[in-house]
């Protein structure tokens, strides 16, 4: 392994993973490791990075070898095409292994591992959905979206994955109700009080 001060402070464009464009990145270190034998040989450079807008990090490792005498970039965390980076999502209840579950799943899809990947959604729709007291939903019709009824006209409720992910939204949205509701009676309470004490006296 050889340091490459002579890199640091210098600057290249390359995708940055948060800003999802091209911007300019500052080295902050590096380094070379060159392998050499009778019958092979092979060099990579490492590479650590800083965004100058967003201050993301960027590990950059260019690998080549006279198998492959074309270097190879690559890049972590991963960006662009088809891969997907991990997000901090505050409103997400991360309770038990749901947050590892979360970032098991994205690693796996950046993988190309797909159908692993699927599991792992459906694992966290199903721990979301209990941890939040969805159990079920209605079934949608697929051209109009709406609620289904059966024959006799009673809603039809699901409680596999599909009613849990349908049952999500209104759960939702009942308990944003719920909370407008508190709310607007508070301030009404609060609006009456207020007009009550501020009467003038009779004198």
């Amino acid at each position: 392994m050889e340091d490459r001060d002579d890199l640091v402070g210098k600057r290249r464009d390359i995708l940055c993973a948060e800003c999802n464009r091209l911007t300019t990145h500052t080295i902050l270190a590096a380094y070379d490791v060159n392998y050499n034998s009778e019958d092979f040989a092979s060099s990579s450079q490492h590479l650590f990075l800083r965004c100058n807008g967003c201050g993301e990090g960027t590990y950059s490792v260019r690998y080549s070898s006279i198998e492959d005498p074309q270097p190879i970039i690559t890049l972590h965390p991963p960006r662009g095409g088809d891969s997907r980076k991990q997000r901090n999502w505050s409103e997400v209840p991360w309770k038990g292994p749901l947050r590892n579950v979360y970032r098991q799943t994205i690693d796996t899809f950046n993988a190309g591992s797909f159908t692993l990947a699927g599991a792992g959604v459906r694992l966290l729709i199903e721990g979301i959905a209990k941890d939040q007291g969805v159990a079920e939903g209605s079934r949608l019709d697929a051209t109009s979206g709406l609620p289904m009824n059966n024959k006799h006209g009673v809603p039809i409720r699901l409680d596999n994955l599909e009613g849990k992910i349908t049952g999500w939204p209104r759960r939702v949205s009942s308990a944003r109700s719920r909370r407008t509701r508190c709310t607007r009676s508070d301030s009404l309470a609060t609006t009456r009080h207020t007009s009550w004490t501020s009467r003038p006296s009779r004198s």
